[in-house]
Order: C-alpha cells, then sequence, then structure tokens
C-alpha cells in the first residue's frame, strides 16, 4: 500500500563546497569531487571558483571570466555538480569563512561539507579563522 508523499520528512540537503581558481579544471578536481560526493551521498557540490585566492598570486593566472567558462564547462560532467558564483560576484578576497557564512544564510538547514585538496588541508591553519570555518 503506497503512503502520500506528503507524509515524509525530507531530509536536510547534503551539500559539497568545492573552492578553488580553477586555473584550469582538470580531470584530477572531478575524480575527486566525484568520489567524495559518491562517498559522503551528497545531493550537490558547488563548485566556487574564487575571484582573489588570499594565497596565490593571479599574476600568471587565466582571467576570471575564462576560469568561469572553463569549470562551468567542466561541471556537465556530473548532474550533482553547479558552479556558483558567489565569490566572483562578491569580488575582492575570496575567504572561505565568508562564503561558508553566506551559503549558510542562503541554504538554511543544510549539511555543508567543505572539500579541500591535501595542499589545502596542509596549509588550513593559515586560512581565516579556521576555528570557526569548522565550527
Amino acid at each position: 500500500m503506497g503512503q502520500d508523499s506528503d507524509t515524509f520528512t525530507k531530509l536536510p540537503l547534503r551539500l559539497g563546497l568545492f573552492g578553488g581558481t580553477f586555473d584550469p579544471p582538470h580531470r584530477g578536481h572531478t575524480t575527486v569531487v566525484t568520489d567524495v560526493a559518491d562517498a559522503l551521498e551528497l545531493d550537490q557540490v558547488l563548485w566556487i571558483p574564487a575571484a582573489q585566492p588570499p594565497h596565490k598570486s593571479l599574476v600568471s593566472a587565466a582571467s576570471l571570466a575564462l576560469r568561469l567558462e572553463m569549470t562551468c564547462a567542466v561541471v556537465k560532467a556530473d548532474s550533482r555538480f553547479e558552479v556558483s558564483k558567489i565569490e566572483v560576484e562578491r569580488g575582492g578576497v575570496s575567504y572561505t569563512l565568508d562564503t561558508v557564512q553566506a551559503l549558510r544564510e542562503t541554504y538554511p538547514g543544510t549539511i555543508l561539507f567543505l572539500i579541500i585538496g591535501t595542499d589545502q588541508f596542509r596549509d588550513f591553519d593559515s586560512w581565516r579563522n579556521p576555528k570557526e570555518l569548522l565550527e
């Protein structure tokens, strides 16, 4: 006997956050993010191109418009992937803490998962307010 779908409580969205310069985004990015999304059973992953990363120089980087375009092309590999322009639209230095706080307001009740590479993990203690970010 079937039940009306309104009787089920919708579980919170499980949202992965994957930021970077994406200069360029590549197969390594998609492989890791796909594996993480599968392992954590994420509903969606936001790829978040940094407007201006605080730990990297963009002297030889592709333009922000080109990095955004390349990232949009790469996310088509998986229907769970989407590009967020939150840091692009905010402009300036892209601090992950600011982005997470803004996304908490945009997606209330959502469980957020920060996806970072091993290179970022090694330097995580140098990020802006890392303890607050972990909370």
